[in-house]
């Protein structure tokens, strides 16, 4: 069955310069995945989750820090434009039939999110792999978590309405 996500291809594992290069990639979708949560803010304002939409958005933006960090430490240089939100999971105009349009953008993310690391953890070696598979999955994990706690949140509101 084919994604709905675009597949950036994956290197294999072995030169640093193969290391830089998914981290390049993950800052790029923790930019683009913090972006979508500022997004969800923005049109959610009236919501009584915010506090834990606001507290995903922090962890994606801390980890830009994080990653940019450990490629520095390997020598490359973090971008600072993240993906393109519509091209990854195809934002378009608020959908009547849909309850949480946002809700699905940020789900799409998380889920790219942690496919992206799982294959990540297996093309890599050494610190950067242990980097990710110690720190930035584990916290990965925590927002897809919330997210679906925010989801289940709103979907029992509605179905009380």
């Amino acid at each position: 069955m084919e994604s709905a996500f675009p597949v950036e291809p994956s290197p294999s594992p072995g030169s640093g310069g193969d290391a830089i290069e998914h981290l390049r990639s993950c800052v790029r979708g923790e930019l683009a995945a913090a972006e979508a949560y500022a997004f969800a803010l923005t049109v959610d304002r009236g919501e009584p989750d915010r506090e834990q939409l606001a507290w995903c958005q922090r962890s994606h933006e801390a980890r830009v820090h994080l990653i940019s960090e450990h490629l520095r430490s390997l020598g490359g240089e973090a971008p600072t434009s993240p993906r393109s939100i519509g091209r990854v999971v195809g934002i378009g105009p608020r959908n009547e039939e849909r309850r949480d349009p946002s809700l699905q953008v940020l789900e799409a993310y998380e889920n790219l999110r942690l496919r992206d690391y799982g294959r990540d953890v297996g093309c890599l070696e050494g610190n950067t792999q242990a980097f990710l598979a110690n720190v930035v999955f584990p916290a990965q994990l925590e927002t897809h978590r919330m997210l679906q706690l925010v989801k289940r949140h709103r979907a029992s509101a509605t179905r009380a309405l």
